[in-house]
Order: C-alpha cells, then sequence, then structure tokens
C-alpha cells in the first residue's frame, strides 16, 4: 500500500508537469572571450529584470511552479502542518540587549508577521515586558522588519534600523524608551546595506553616535551607491545633513565596517572586512579626535573589542590559524600593535570569529569571554584580563552558543540551543560558575523526545575527515545499528496465535520492546509507525527519506540551530543531516582556505561524500536522498546536481549562485570576489570555470528533480542566478521536473514575513515527500516540549 501510495504521489506530479510545461525559454547566444577562452551564454537576456519580457518570464514559472506544487497529494495536509506548527509555536526572544538594568529584545509571536521589539526589567520578570517597536503597527502586510537594534549604554534611548520587502536597505531610527516615541529630526538614511550590513555605535551618555554611511544621491555613480561606506557620528537634536565626518575614505569600495565606543567614551574603535573574505584593520580613535591605523590588513587581527580596564584586546591570526588573544594597554600615547601581549595562545580549538554573527569575543567588568568552534558545535568560555582561564559556560551537547551580552556585574546574558533543544536563554555566574534557565525560553510545538543527534565523519576525496550531524529517530538508530551487523531490525519471536516480535533486543525512545509484544504499526524489519507505552507517536524506516544540508563559505559556521521547519519532515520519519564541510570556518581560518578561492572543489567533494556516506552507511539510498542549500549553498546545490547528477533524487536550492563567471558583475557581486576570486585572474578564472554549475550543465542528462526558490528583491544574490539556471536545465532535460518560485515581496529571506516563510517551508516539504516517496501521514500536535 506505501509503495502504491508513493507511486501515485510520484505520477502526479509527472503528469502535472506534462499539463502545465514550463515557459519555453528563449535561446540569444552570447560569447565572452576569457583569456583566449570562448564562453558561450544563451540567457543572457534573463539577466535584466527591468525588461518586461523577463518579468513575463519569471511569472509563467511562477505559474507553472504553482501548478506543480498545489498538486502535490499531501500539499493541503503539509500546510495544515506546517501553519499549525508555526502558529501554536511558543513566544521566541531573540538579539537580546542589557543596558543600565534595562533588557531589550526582538520577540517573535506568532501568527504576527514580523517580531516586535520589547523592553523588560529582567529577563525572569516576563511581566514587566512592554514593546516599544511593533513592525506589525508600521506595515500591517508584514513587509517591513528590523534588521538591528542598539540601546543606548544608559538605556534612555534605542536606534534600530528598520528596512521593507527584504531589501536590508535600512534608514536607522532613534525611540525614547520610557513614552515609546521615535525623537523627531534624528532619523539617519541609509546606515544598513545588503552585504556589507551595517552599524551604530552610541556614546555612553547617549548623546549621539557613529554610524555606517552609504554614499547620497549625487556622491557616487548610480552603480556604487551599496559601496564605499564609511563612519560618521550623528548627535542628537542636529539635523542628519551636518553630520560629522570621522573615518573611512581610504577603506576598500567593499568595506564592511563594524564600530564600537569604549565604556568611559573616550575612545573609537572599527573593525573593517574587506568583503567577505576574512581579511580586516582596525582603526582607532583617540581622545583627542585623531583616527590612528592600529592594524594592517597583513597584521592578522580579526576581530578586536575595548575592556574596561582601558585596554583594546584583539583576535590573532598572524602565525596562529585557530586565533590566539591580544592584549593592548590604552595609555597616554600613540597606541601601537607592537605593544600588544599575547594573554591567551592558540588552543586546539579555534576562535570563532565569524563575522556574520559579529564575532565571538566579549567583554566584562572583569573577564573576556571567546567562543571556540568545535567542528560546527561551539563552547564559550571564559578568561580573567590577564588571560587565566575561568572555566568553561555550561551548554547543551551538540549546541550552539551565541547571543552573549554582559549584564549585572560578572554576570553573563547566552542563548544555547540544538538541533532538537529550541533556544533558551540562561544566565551565568563567571565567579560562582552558576548557570541557569531564564523565562526567556521556546517551546517546540512538537514533542522531540523520539530523537537524537549523532555526529559521524565522511572521508572526502583527499582523504579529509568531514563531520556530519544526524538527527534521526531514536528507533532509526536502533534498527540500523542492527542492520550493520548483519542482523535484522525486528525478530519474528512467535506467531502462532498471532505475529509477535521484538525489535533487535534494543530500545525505541527508551522503552523496551520486550520479546512476545507487538508493537503497534510494525510494517516490516524495517520499519516502524506507532505509538511507545507513553503514547509518544514514532516513526522510522530504512532506508530513510534524508535531507542533507551543506553551506561551506565565506569562514561562517554551520552550527546547530533548533528549526521549527524541519520539524514537519522529522515526524514523518525523516532524517535530516548536516555536513561541516570546507569553505566554513569550523576549524579555523585554514579550514575556510582550504574551501575558497581556487580551492572550492574541495567544498563540493566533501559535500559529495557526506551525501555518499549516509548511502553506504545503510541510512538512505539514491532515491531516498535530497539535498538542500541557500544562497552560497546554493551554489553548492549547483555544483552538485551538475558534477553528480546520480547522487540524489530531489535538490531545494533557495536564493544561489550559478553562472560564476557573472557573479562579480552583479550590483552587490565585487564582495563576492575575495571568497571566489575573479574572472581577470587567468588562474582564478579557469578554476571558477572548471566549477561553474551554469555551464557544467549537459544537455540530454537526467538531472535530479530540482526546486529552485529566490526572492525578487535579494540585495545579496541576484535573482537572475536562478532564472538563468532555471532556463539551463529545463532545456537540457525537457522530461524533468525544474521549478522556479520567485516571491515578489522578499530578498535574501532576512525579514521575510510569516506568511512567506510557511508558503516557502510547505513548498519546499511537499516537494520533497512526493519525490522521495514518502506517504504522508497528518499528525498532529502532540504537546510541547522544552
Amino acid at each position: 500500500m506505501r509503495t502504491y501510495s508513493a507511486l501515485l504521489a510520484l505520477s502526479t506530479i509527472t503528469a502535472q508537469s506534462l499539463l502545465a510545461a514550463p515557459p519555453v525559454s528563449e535561446r540569444a547566444a552570447v560569447v565572452d572571450t576569457y583569456h583566449g577562452v570562448n564562453v558561450t551564454d544563451e540567457y543572457r537576456w534573463l539577466e535584466d529584470w527591468g525588461a518586461p519580457k523577463v518579468k513575463a518570464w519569471s511569472e509563467a514559472q511562477n505559474v507553472h511552479a504553482r501548478a506543480v506544487l498545489d498538486a502535490i497529494a499531501c500539499a493541503a495536509a503539509v500546510r495544515a502542518r506546517v501553519t499549525e506548527i508555526e502558529n501554536s509555536a511558543s513566544v521566541t526572544y531573540d538579539h537580546v540587549a542589557y543596558a543600565n538594568g534595562v533588557y531589550f529584545a526582538s520577540k517573535n509571536q506568532p501568527p504576527k508577521q514580523q517580531p516586535m521589539i520589547v523592553v523588560l526589567k529582567g529577563v525572569n520578570d516576563l511581566s514587566s515586558e512592554r514593546v516599544l517597536l511593533d513592525p506589525n503597527a508600521l506595515d500591517a502586510s508584514g513587509g517591513t522588519a528590523y534588521d538591528w537594534f542598539v540601546p543606548s549604554p544608559d538605556g534612555r534611548l534605542l536606534a534600530v534600523s528598520l528596512s521593507a520587502g527584504g531589501s536590508e536597505s535600512g534608514d536607522v531610527h532613534v525611540y525614547d524608551v520610557a513614552s515609546g516615541k521615535e525623537m523627531a529630526g534624528d532619523t539617519v538614511k541609509r546606515v544598513n546595506g545588503g552585504t556589507a550590513g551595517g552599524c551604530i555605535a552610541w556614546m555612553p551618555d547617549g548623546s549621539g553616535f557613529y554610524y555606517t554611511r552609504y554614499p547620497r544621491a549625487g556622491e557616487r555613480p548610480s552603480e556604487d551607491m551599496d559601496f564605499w561606506t564609511q563612519l560618521y557620528f550623528h548627535k542628537l537634536g542636529t539635523d542628519a545633513k551636518a553630520d560629522r565626518y570621522e573615518v573611512g575614505k581610504d577603506y576598500p569600495k567593499i568595506a564592511e565596517i563594524m564600530a564600537e565606543v569604549s565604556p568611559d567614551g573616550t575612545w573609537a574603535l572599527t573593525n573593517v572586512q574587506k568583503g567577505d573574505g576574512g581579511e580586516f584593520i582596525q582603526d582607532l580613535r583617540s581622545p583627542d579626535g585623531a583616527w590612528t591605523r592600529l592594524s594592517r590588513w597583513e597584521d592578522g587581527i580579526v576581530e578586536a573589542k575595548f575592556g574596561h580596564d582601558s585596554a583594546v584586546y584583539l583576535v590573532s591570526r598572524k602565525d596562529a590559524p585557530k586565533g590566539k588573544l591580544l592584549r593592548l594597554a590604552l595609555g597616554a600615547g600613540k597606541p601601537s600593535l607592537a605593544e600588544a601581549r599575547v594573554i591567551v595562545p592558540e588552543q586546539v580549538l579555534s576562535i570563532d570569529t565569524d563575522f556574520s554573527i559579529r564575532g565571538g569575543l566579549w567583554t566584562t567588568q572583569t573577564n573576556v569571554l571567546m567562543l571556540y568552534q568545535n567542528g560546527g558545535p561551539n563552547e564559550l568560555r571564559a578568561f580573567d584580563m590577564v588571560g587565566k582561564a575561568a572555566g568553561v559556560v555550561p551548554s547543551l551537547e551538540i549546541s550552539t552558543v551565541d547571543g552573549v551580552t554582559a549584564g549585572r556585574g560578572d554576570e553573563i546574558l547566552f542563548r544555547n540551543q540544538s538541533y532538537i533543544s529550541p533556544q533558551a536563554w540562561y544566565t551565568y555566574s563567571i565567579e560562582s560558575h552558576a548557570v541557569a534557565k531564564t523565562a526567556m525560553f521556546r517551546t517546540s510545538p512538537v514533542d522531540l523526545s523520539g530523537l537524537e543527534v549523532v555526529r559521524e565523519f565522511a572521508t572526502s576525496k583527499d582523504g579529509t575527515s568531514v563531520p556530519i550531524s544526524i538527527v534521526r529517530s531514536k528507533g532509526l538508530g536502533a534498527a540500523l545499528t542492527a542492520r550493520k551487523d548483519g542482523k535484522p531490525a525486528v525478530k519474528k519471536v512467535a506467531g502462532e496465535a498471532g505475529d509477535q516480535f521484538s525489535i533487535s533486543d534494543a530500545k525505541i525512545n527508551g522503552v523496551d520492546i520486550a520479546a512476545g509484544e507487538r508493537p503497534a504499526g510494525l510494517e516490516s524489519d524495517m520499519s516502524f509507525d506507532g505509538e511507545d507505552e507513553h503514547g509518544r507517536r514514532l516513526r522510522w524506516q530504512l532506508p530513510a527519506p534524508t535531507v542533507l544540508w551543506g553551506y561551506g563559505g565565506y569562514g561562517i559556521n554551520e552550527a546547530p540551530t533548533f528549526s521549527s521547519r524541519s520539524l514537519v519532515f522529522l515526524e514523518q520519519g525523516g532524517v535530516y543531516a548536516v555536513a561541516n564541510i570546507r569553505g566554513g570556518g569550523e576549524f579555523g581560518e585554514e579550514w575556510h582556505k582550504q574551501g575558497n578561492l581556487t580551492n572550492k572543489q574541495n567544498v563540493f567533494d566533501d559535500f559529495y561524500a557526506a551525501g555518499k556516506y549516509l548511502i553506504e552507511s545503510g541510512y538512505t539510498t539514491r532515491e531516498k536522498l535530497a539535498v538542500m542549500g541557500g544562497s552560497n549553498g546554493g551554489l553548492l546545490m549547483g555544483a552538485t546536481l551538475t558534477q553528480h547528477p546520480d547522487l540524489c533524487k530531489a535538490v531545494v536550492s533557495s536564493v544561489g549562485m550559478y553562472d560564476m563567471l557573472r557573479v562579480e558583475l552583479s550590483s552587490n557581486g565585487a564582495f563576492n570576489v575575495t571568497e571566489f576570486g575573479t574572472v581577470t585572474d587567468p588562474r582564478q578564472f579557469k578554476a571558477l570555470m572548471a566549477y561553474s554549475p551554469y555551464h557544467h550543465v549537459n544537455d540530454g542528462t537526467a538531472y535530479p528533480a530540482t526546486l529552485f526558490m529566490t526572492g525578487a528583491n535579494d540585495p545579496r544574490v541576484d535573482p537572475m542566478q536562478s532564472r538563468k539556471m532555471t532556463a539551463r536545465l529545463q532545456a537540457a532535460n525537457p522530461g524533468g521536473v525544474v521549478l522556479l518560485r520567485t516571491s515578489s515581496n522578499t530578498g535574501h529571506g532576512m525579514g521575510s514575513p510569516l506568511s512567506e516563510r510557511i508558503e516557502q517551508t510547505v513548498d519546499t516539504y511537499s516537494f520533497l515527500f512526493s519525490q522521495l516517496g514518502v506517504d504522508y501521514k497528518p499528525t498532529a500536535t502532540s504537546g510541547a516540549t522544552r
């Protein structure tokens, strides 16, 4: 019956594909020559979003995608379930900040479309909560979101960057915390952008702030308006047109700036990254207003923070790829990096300096804290001001610690979560080593007690060991172990009066299945669908429908995070795996460098090895494996499906890059050169051409069923990348399933309203269920877990 249902679902999508064929994509060859190599591009015309025929083509693709996706047999049931999960999810607090006895937090409260910003007297006093800013009240459509917020150190004011439509192009608004009213006349335009981001840094008394300033009209050519950020100062109560330039005229075009002010307000500091490549400089503003170049690109300082002891603390990778901590005392003279002293030498683990999460170094009144990577999961370590170890902050197993903020005294606040533990905020006393869960925690709308996370390792093409975090049913683990031992997962032990079974003398979710019992829902020696003695629903099967996720770029760490969206897949007996491949920062800068520029192929080899491992270890088969990724992970998806079209059955790729010869020419493309290289360099062009997915689509190849998703307002990856790759794949494999879903009111994913996030999740998993042959069984919410 299961096989028949799966075939029916597959025949439905195939038949619908024939009934609603994708739009014909016009071919108009353009030939470019790179270093003597002629490269033909038949879909260059799809790059021009301003052309009516491109918009018409995109809309036709949306119509085709909707016809196919909406016809999937389980789509309505999946939509109901995803909506139930999202709308029944508990309140989530994000981005908590502390200032002078007041806590500020982002509060996500379904079914509201966007998070609100609230103020509280304490992290355990939720009754004191007051909404300071509700973007839903500003824009009922859910299209307006906050990018970030920063309270003034005295807690009187809050600066918020607001942007619309997923653009991430944010203006800063200042609010009076006591009244909740916006400060008239203190709005500053164009402080935040897509790739380069943005920031503000308050003076301690709240009299003004430093901020990142993008060019104004007439200052730069139109194509440069999202580059050349500089640092300015705004004094509250004055016209922003009179704001004071501070530093940045000699910064590179692709500068990404974070600023900070010392606790006493006498010094200021910038951390400046050159694009997304992991190279930094720091500038220091002395009490007399003069700016000094504290470090150069070649000095290897990747993060700097002020201490409360008239010093700057710096993370250096100079002769220490995994990072060491320096301390530079600030005196009356001109500060010099040469005077900095090592206080924490390089460790076995790597200091996490992922710029995308704003670093991994924090200071309190008496301590320094650093985040250390352990191949994906991380840990937070405390040191005193001279580098003496003060302990490891307790955290969940295989988890992520982030959001660190200094609280009262030596107390810190941090967030902790894992793949199967929803995020919660904790307080930790460095002196007493006491850790306590606060009232600001999330609960899961689904019972997660039947799941477990294991860390396993694949071997890449060059022998590199690649970690994989695998989220699976505990029952599946027991069955898989039995299978690896050459034993049946389920043994028949009696059967005259009725079939009786034991499950490999093992436990399912910690509950013994004793001889003589018949587990409800037992279908074969490799599947189980029923309940344990506590009424918890269990579902597993071998081979299991499996999703493998990957990213591998920019030194970004794929750390364990809880996602309510993946629950709809896991509760159907699915396996969810995350590969910590090279290109990320999971094992330090060397791990990143082994997967960037001309070494990018290592990323794809690592991911392929992870997929093969899941198959060869017995978790799944090619017919039940799907791969998924977004942005740089979208490039990974493109490379995987073109280099190894026989690895998996289905691909979901979001906001990805596929024509690697044209990435640097997009509006923000220059930011990516430090990661991928440039076609103007012969060696880098050769590497780009060797893996560029768009240029390696071969006519007649049977590619996996593929769902591309993009946002029309994406400021980070030009949606034309998805358009061109879709057209090329549809032409190469007319009988295949290649869908393009373009959202008109979103960008790269940041700031997307809840309704759109739900619809993306529905399309993703109903598509995967249909392709992987999952007989979807509706499941009711059975109780929340913490």
